[in-house]
């Protein structure tokens, strides 16, 4: 793990690995806040969807996911409607209070996972497909990661340059760095942008991340 005061990268082989609360697939927590807290405000983690089924509940919680690999899988919320997700649009949003049934498209899947509670905290997710240089900017206050889906990036702000290969995460803390920018190391490279803003605080509207 590489560190300084405001940064922190996590290479893939460092995530935790831990069973589904339903016992029906396998997570790898790459960060939780607090980071030793069973009840945690928020956290990011890359789950491995295995086969159809529901997906654990988490009451109190939103829940951002992003597909990672494999062709895909809808989520049907019962009333609350469905959302698919394909390699063509990767995102779903909702309640962890909501019943969750997974259903694969053909094969087994990876997603990444960002769960915020409702009562502190606000996620966001923005996701970037760069062949040229792009830029992100997190909101003020808010802590921010950028996760390398596919092919590999390279990062710089203010004196920081760092690089990510695929399924790498890099964390910048609240007071880090706020505006980045991304280049693409080969031909495309797909990064999703999170952030996770204390709910004290409201989104400016200035910065890059969308919902």
């Amino acid at each position: 793990m590489e560190r300084d005061a405001f940064i922190r990268i996590v290479r893939r082989a460092e995530y935790q690995a831990m069973p589904w609360r339903n016992g029906r697939g396998t997570t790898h927590e790459i960060v939780r806040e607090p980071a030793r807290s069973a009840s945690f405000i928020w956290r990011l983690s890359l789950a491995d969807v295995p086969e159809s089924g529901p997906f654990s509940a988490f009451p109190g919680y939103e829940r951002i996911v992003v597909l990672v690999s494999g062709a895909g899988f809808s989520l049907d919320f019962g009333e609350h409607g469905r959302a698919e997700l394909t390699p063509g649009a990767r995102v779903a949003r909702f309640s962890g209070d909501w019943q969750t049934l997974c259903t694969l498209r053909g094969e087994p899947c990876t997603d990444l996972s960002l769960m915020a509670r409702r009562a502190d905290a606000l996620a966001s997710v923005r996701l970037l497909e760069l062949t040229v240089e792009g830029a992100h900017e997190f909101e003020r206050d808010a802590t921010g990661a950028f996760f390398c889906i596919c092919g590999a990036v390279g990062l710089s702000a203010g004196n920081h340059d760092l690089a990510l290969a695929e399924r790498d995460t890099a964390l910048i803390a609240p007071r880090g760095e706020r505006r980045w920018l991304l280049k693409p190391k080969g031909d495309v490279s797909v990064v999703a942008c999170l952030g996770a803003l204390p709910r004290a605080q409201e989104p400016s509207g200035a910065s890059g991340i969308t919902s």
